[in-house]
């Protein structure tokens, strides 16, 4: 299982590739324009590429495939835009995958297939690596694969010693690459062939992950005008789930749906008063109720929705009262554990960091009493900050100890200004 990922050349980062830690909660921090967004998207595109590598992974399909439908969920544009200093003439992007045995370098560059549009990649080379050493690389081309071993590794050495001799009859050193028209074993192929994809399959199998969706939700999101209600009123589930959330009195916001009026909207559209405030038992139209309460919606309605999903959020905290940016960290941690969605959140929120680092806490004291379902260790949460430093975007990966405090210290004094403000 991968437990780290990197990469370059994407968007705001440039040649130096920048390494994070993969775990189901992370959190990136950083000024406005250095890269906080980029970082999202990359992994949207990285999700994409990892699921063509387990669809066609046995085929030559890596040489050129069609990422336009991820392009239209993240809105990158077509390849020029995303590929660092829009230079895919000569620039290639690597993504590299970390587990505990191996690592993984896949190069990609834009397809060199004549009539191929702007959305077409292809993956041109794979290296493996083992211990720091190239273990094999593994070029690929429409015609299928040349694998070149690296025969001074130890596991190389190791691979051969266990064949009992049948590769070093079947091979001849002269060769520089191993052929491979298909990874998938034929009748035709020599002994030599067969053992060597058999390898190669292993390798792939050390990093493979079941595919996920990947839901993005965008910073700016859907305000109604009158007429209108919410899109994801349309699915009655949600709604309910929706209207619990809202009616739970640790909240204490003082709206709830009326779902009667939602389903009625489907045939008079000016049944869109879908909220009762219950101050003056009133039905309210969402512009009524301040922008906060629009732009909530989409962030929980995805949070109830989905399931085993990679879920990627700019800004949840936007236009929200402390009190519900910290409820929403807690919506995060059982989506995950309830449901195995993985949560990737862009935010400036002070607040929804800080009730991580409270069930952190929490858990590392054993509190009594405490909702064991909102436990959090380390190998849980991913605290990133992403900074420019004149020359080049970068990741540094923040450490949290077992209760939840920060090990190393906020970048560039990152949450001292309210501390500035009342004694500089």
């Amino acid at each position: 299982m991968t437990n780290e990922m990197g990469f370059n050349n994407f968007k705001a980062f440039g040649e130096k590739i920048q390494t994070f830690s993969k775990k189901p909660i992370t959190l990136i921090y950083g000024p406005n324009s250095v890269g906080k967004s980029s970082l999202i998207h990359l992994i949207g595109f990285f999700n994409k590429v990892e699921e063509v590598i387990n669809d066609k992974y046995e085929t030559t399909s890596l040489s050129n495939f069609d990422i336009s439908i991820l392009l239209q969920k993240i809105s990158l544009g077509g390849i020029e835009n995303f590929i660092h200093k829009k230079d895919s003439e000569n620039k290639t992007i690597k993504l590299v995958s970390i587990t505990d045995n191996y690592e993984r370098i896949l190069e990609l560059r834009k397809s060199l297939s004549i009539g191929m549009e702007e959305y077409y990649l292809g993956i041109s080379k794979i290296e493996y690596r083992k211990d720091n050493k190239l273990l094999l690389t593994m070029y690929v081309s429409e015609a299928g694969f040349k694998v070149e071993l690296n025969f001074e590794h130890n596991a190389i050495k190791e691979f051969i010693k266990e064949t009992k001799g049948e590769f070093e009859k079947n091979f001849k050193r002269k060769e520089k690459y191993i052929k491979l028209a298909k990874l998938q074993i034929a009748d035709s192929d020599d002994i030599a062939t067969k053992l060597v994809k058999d390898f190669c399959t292993e390798l792939h199998n050390e990093f493979y992950s079941k595919n996920q969706n990947f839901e993005y939700i965008e910073p700016m999101r859907f305000y109604p005008e009158r007429g209108e209600i919410p899109p994801e009123f349309d699915d009655t589930r949600i709604i309910y789930d929706l209207n619990d959330w809202f009616t739970n009195e640790k909240l204490n916001l003082p709206y709830e749906i009326d779902i009667a009026k939602c389903r009625a909207h489907k045939e008079d559209k000016n049944e869109s008063d879908v909220f009762i405030d219950k101050r003056s038992n009133t039905h309210v139209h969402l512009r009524e109720m301040g922008l906060g309460i629009s732009q909530l919606i989409p962030v929980m309605a995805k949070i109830f929705d989905s399931r085993d999903s990679i879920i990627a959020i700019e800004q949840p905290e936007l236009h929200l009262h402390p009190l519900l940016q910290m409820e929403i960290a807690d919506e995060f941690i059982k989506s995950y554990k309830n449901y195995d969605n993985i949560f990737i959140i862009e935010t400036h929120s002070e607040h929804l960091l800080l009730r991580i680092m409270k069930r952190m806490r929490h858990t590392a004291e054993d509190r009594e009493g405490r909702d064991k379902t909102l436990d959090l260790t380390p190998d849980d949460v991913c605290l990133l900050y992403v900074d420019n430093n004149g020359e080049f975007t970068y990741i540094n990966e923040l450490e949290l100890d077992d209760d939840g405090s920060l090990l190393d210290p906020w970048p560039n004094g990152f949450f001292e200004e309210g501390h500035k403000e009342r004694f500089y």
